[in-house]
């Protein structure tokens, strides 16, 4: 048995190597940490080089509403963007909606866990939001994605 507690991006590549090893299948587990490594840096050579990311709030769960932590920022990060409410090496956190509104998100994220894109997007569709939430930046502007976590 394997016990796995993933903080970050490193941790998440080393436990894929662990469970490689464990497994009889390390090369295959090389492999893949290589291919990620090399993706994410043809992804960083898209990227524009600007100081301004845009500002991304990564919704894990909805009502109650809920952030992500550990390697979800780092993730965000790596892609181009900002996290204005997640914290890497930190477990998942509660928020409100207010810190929601006032983090002025450009981007929004909605990707309860365990969810296909289609079931997120459909309980996104289902709440019943207060109206300052469509004030929002990533709201007003169109830039809400449903994901599949």
């Amino acid at each position: 048995v394997l016990c796995l507690n993933p903080q970050d991006l490193g941790d998440v590549w080393r436990d894929i190597l662990w469970v490689g090893e464990e497994s009889r299948r390390g090369s295959q587990a090389e492999a893949l940490v290589k291919e990620i490594g090399a993706r994410i840096g043809a992804l960083q050579q898209q990227l524009p080089q600007t100081e301004k990311r845009p500002r991304v709030a990564f919704l894990e769960w909805l009502q109650p509403f809920y952030v992500g932590g550990h390697w979800v920022p780092e993730m965000i990060q790596v892609a181009g963007g900002e996290d204005v409410l997640g914290k890497v090496r930190t477990p998942s956190s509660r928020v409100h909606l207010q810190d929601i509104v006032e983090a002025e998100p450009e981007i929004l994220l909605v990707a309860p866990c365990g969810y296909g894109a289609q079931q997120a997007r459909k309980e996104y569709l289902s709440m019943e939001l207060a109206e300052q939430w469509n004030a929002m930046p990533a709201v007003r502007n169109g830039r809400v994605y449903a994901l599949e976590a």
